[in-house]
């Protein structure tokens, strides 16, 4: 009776779980791959482009709740998304961004990457130093820390 009991659990559950989820999820040798994360370097591309043309859309699915901002008007701290993506907008906006790119990027569990900035604030022109870091969140990329001095 109990063995019954296991065997009709046992098909109530695995027909539950489709077939091409679980033939997707194994490599061929009895061994579960996830998932490829993007590469980092990519992230970064996409972070540099929107820097460039101030369009905080082009790298805002990488803005995370853990992001930390610091930024030279002021403004640090962790914020929504939301709340992100508006202090970033802003800040392009009222620091626009002449030129921009990353002058060396650092692989590892946590990638950076170090850049300068030229922008134009009212009527002049100065430079700052852009510090981004990324790091892994439900296997995606996310933006750990967004700072401009």
């Amino acid at each position: 009776m109990k063995k019954c009991f296991y065997l009709s659990v046992f098909f109530v559950l695995f027909s539950l779980t489709p077939s091409e989820t679980i033939a997707q999820n194994f490599n061929g040798q009895g061994k579960i791959k996830f998932p490829k994360t993007p590469d980092y370097t990519a992230v970064f591309e996409k972070i540099q482009k929107g820097i460039l043309s101030g369009d905080i859309s082009q790298f805002s699915e990488y803005i995370s709740d853990k992001t930390f901002i610091n930024l030279s008007s002021g403004k640090s701290g962790y914020y929504s998304v939301n709340q992100s993506y508006y202090i970033l907008q802003e800040y392009f906006h009222t620091h626009k961004p002449v030129s921009f790119r990353f002058d060396s990027i650092k692989d590892g569990d946590n990638p950076f990457a170090i850049g300068t900035l030229l922008y134009e604030n009212q009527t002049r022109k100065d430079y700052s130093q852009v510090f981004i870091s990324l790091g892994h969140e439900k296997s995606n990329w996310t933006i750990l820390q967004f700072s401009i001095k």
